[in-house]
């Protein structure tokens, strides 16, 4: 189960990557290589922030999310769009599969 949960992680981290290249195109706000760079940087700063403070990610985004700024407005659409829920039921469709595998046949 910590597997499934842990390459879940892995790949929602990759494709939090992909989708911010994703907008970058459609949205022509910098370079390509710069975006690549931005969105790793973005992603393993996050990482490292939480594993360094041992602070909760809600509560370092509470710190660094001013009312009103950029980070705000990303995270007010990531909710409306039912963000949180898709995480919670992509993690639960992990563990479940990896439930599956894990369990003999005869057992099925």
């Amino acid at each position: 189960k910590s597997i499934a949960l842990y390459e879940e992680g892995l790949t929602l981290a990759d494709n939090c990557k992909k989708r911010l290249l994703e907008a970058r195109k459609k949205i022509e706000v910098i370079n390509p290589e710069l975006a690549k760079t931005f969105a790793a940087g973005a992603l393993s700063a996050a990482a490292a922030l939480v594993n360094e403070t041992g602070e909760s990610p809600s509560a370092l985004w509470a710190e660094i999310t001013s009312p009103a700024g950029t980070t705000a407005a990303g995270l007010a659409v990531l909710e409306k769009e039912g963000f949180p829920g898709i995480v919670r039921d992509s993690v639960r469709a992990a563990r479940d599969r990896s439930i599956e595998l894990s369990t003999p046949k005869s057992e099925q």
